[in-house]
């Protein structure tokens, strides 16, 4: 049985394809910040230790626990700024190396005070 041009262009470019996914499946991610679908959501008290990498983006988002129409979202550190809508999304540089450990506050309409203590560890 003889294959002509288009036959074996053809089973190449399955070869190739085939190969491309079965390299996708292969990588396995590792513990990093780095966000590569969904971002990832936590409820307050449930966030856990984060560590993220430098030069590495970091986002997570912080989902209320409580009911309200009106919710503030804050934090305590100069790391990073929480948004209104809870995300907290950062790029660490070499100068943030370290352990922190960081107030996430959520207050409601009543300015009343849900929080956790999370740990953030930025590493080279």
């Amino acid at each position: 049985m003889r294959l002509n041009k288009k036959d074996v262009y053809g089973v190449l470019f399955l070869f190739l394809v085939i190969s491309f996914i079965a390299l996708l499946f292969s990588i396995e991610p590792t513990i990093t910040g780095l966000v590569t679908g969904p971002m990832p959501e936590y409820y307050l008290g449930e966030i856990p230790e984060q560590i993220v990498i430098v030069g590495t983006e970091f986002a997570i988002k912080i989902i209320p626990n409580i009911e309200s129409d009106i919710i503030r979202f804050s934090d305590d550190t100069k790391l990073f700024n929480i948004t209104q809508e809870g995300v907290i999304s950062f790029t660490p540089s070499e100068k943030d190396i370290g352990e922190y450990y960081v107030a996430v506050i959520i207050k409601d309409k009543d300015y009343n005070p849900e929080y956790q203590i999370v740990r953030f560890e930025v590493i080279e």
